[in-house]
């Protein structure tokens, strides 16, 4: 059988990475390759599982094969074609002088990845880089603490009948709304399978997602996603940023003199890089004392509350800023003698990060 190299190339580079998480069950390491009238190229860590479709082939053959490998194997190839053969155990790659005979493993004991999602409590369709950008914008802010691990993902979820995507570490937390129609309890996707969704589903124009209690799966025209959500409680958000009123004074400044002024003192910072920003009419000034020595900016502010000075991590205001697209950022800064988060406010409020100083 005569395949195009690309045309495998493409596909099996976004979903190899699925392959490389599981060391326990070796035959997870291995792509299923179903050729024919409709082909496709499956791959699964029993958690994340995705299905791909590939050109159709004039002669039906399966075949499971390691997918590290066949991708080695066809990067160092020519574009063009490569020839397919298929023998009881093995399976000859050649083009050209070049040539490679594989081992075969048995397709029948490459696990099914195609499940029904059960208890569906959301089901919509969305245009592809609408749902990607929502995801991206808060990813900045996923828990990497795995013995917190209700944490570790991104939450899907309805905030005033529209779309809404969620992430939390625990000591900052980061919103994006859409307007897409969508009414949905709310599932968590983990962290891992981000950028499957950003590989897999992003080659398609429009997805169609449908959630249950346990799984959750992306469809598109060339596509499936089906992966294993996080199911434990997630943090009350709404409850989080219903105080963005309470207790706070209104500032704007410039996001990329703000982010610029972050970075400068962060030079000198200690690895807990604390920084303390001191809020005053009409000025910002962000100052650090490290191990090898101090560092200090001061920016212009809109600002006509009292004198307040907050200690911040300097990465998180460096996360926040840098993931915002507008040129001014607005503020709610806690009012002198209340301590409060600090909520970085943008797009009319479709967009939303917020970040806890630390008490002193």
């Amino acid at each position: 059988m005569i395949i195009e190299r690309n045309s495998i190339l493409d596909v099996l580079s976004k979903v190899v990475g699925i392959t490389d998480r599981h060391n326990v069950m070796p035959i997870l390491r291995n792509v299923k390759l179903s050729f024919g009238e409709t082909s496709t190229i499956t791959a699964t860590d029993l958690e994340v599982s995705a299905i791909v479709a590939l050109p159709k082939a004039d002669e039906e053959l399966t075949l499971l094969l390691n997918g590290r490998i066949l991708l080695d194997i066809l990067k160092g190839l020519n574009p063009g074609d490569v020839e397919f053969v298929k023998d009881d155990s093995s399976i000859l790659i050649k083009q050209g002088k070049t040539s490679y005979t594989l081992a075969l493993e048995s397709v029948e004991d490459f696990p099914s990845v195609e499940g029904d999602i059960k208890d569906i409590s959301a089901d919509f369709t969305i245009d592809t880089k609408t749902l990607i950008g929502a995801i991206k914008k808060v990813e900045y802010s996923v828990s990497q603490d795995e013995t917190r691990y209700s944490l570790c993902g991104v939450r899907l979820a309805s905030k005033g009948g529209k779309l809404a995507t969620v992430s939390t570490d625990g000591f900052r937390l980061s919103l994006n709304t859409k307007d897409v129609v969508v009414d949905m309890p709310g599932v968590t996707i983990p962290r891992k399978a981000v950028g499957d969704i950003y590989n897999i589903v992003g080659m398609g124009e429009n997805v169609r997602v449908v959630a249950g209690r346990a799984m959750i799966k992306f469809i598109t025209s060339t596509s499936t996603l089906v992966c294993r959500v996080i199911d434990m409680a997630y943090p009350d958000f709404e409850a989080v940023i219903s105080n963005v009123n309470g207790g706070h004074n209104d500032a704007t400044v410039d996001k990329a003199e703000f982010l610029k002024a972050v970075k400068k003192v962060l030079v000198v910072a200690d690895s807990d890089r604390l920084i303390k920003a001191s809020f005053s009419s009409g000025l910002l000034r962000l100052e650090t004392q490290g191990n090898v020595g101090r560092a200090s900016e001061t920016i212009p502010l809109e600002y006509d509350g009292g004198n307040i000075t907050l200690t911040i991590n300097g990465r998180y205001l460096s996360d926040v800023l840098a993931y915002a697209v507008d040129e001014n950022i607005k503020l709610k800064v806690p009012k002198p003698g209340e301590f409060g988060s600090i909520f970085f406010i943008e797009n009319d409020a479709s967009a939303l990060g917020i970040i806890m100083p630390i008490k002193a």
